[in-house]
């Protein structure tokens, strides 16, 4: 009982906010690897969507391992990728063929989180644009993560 509850506390540092004032621009305009351009709103409005946010693929190696754990565990993940070369986003999309990606600018989702310039994950409820369950994963902590996805797997469409 002690290290569920130890457990349950761990998982709970590791989700940054929980909740957080702040939406996502209904406008903001991002690209599919066709180089269509599309608007975020119209995107998401009717499904439940776990959100991987990547802010710069153009150092690919490093980002492997997330990427690869994360396509392994996880249902109706989308990749949200930055890269300053469109041929980095594009090989990313092809190494991932059954995944959305879209390119957003750098910063482009207005969120303070932003700044940080680390990968992070979120949670984005059908009908809204406000993120939710922000988590950063940490490669040295892969349990972190599993437990991570296996919560936010359990609350998609519900």
């Amino acid at each position: 009982m002690a290290k569920d509850i130890e457990k349950q506390n761990l998982i709970e540092q590791s989700f940054i906010y929980k909740s957080w004032e702040s939406y996502i621009n209904r406008d903001i305009q991002i690209w599919d690897s066709e180089y269509k351009l599309l608007k975020i709103s119209n995107l998401f409005n009717d499904k439940d969507v776990l959100i991987f946010r990547i802010p710069n693929i153009d150092c690919s190696p490093c980002i492997d391992q997330d990427v690869s754990f994360f396509n392994k565990n996880s249902k109706n993940l989308v990749y949200f990728i930055s890269s300053k070369n469109f041929r980095h986003y594009l090989a990313f999309c092809e190494k991932y063929p059954n995944k959305k990606c879209y390119l957003i600018p750098e910063r482009g989702l207005s969120l303070k989180l932003e700044e940080l310039g680390k990968p992070y994950l979120f949670f984005l409820k059908k009908g809204t644009l406000k993120p939710v369950c922000y988590f950063f994963p940490k490669k040295e902590l892969p349990k972190f993560s599993l437990q991570y996805i296996e919560i936010m797997n359990g609350n998609i469409d519900k």
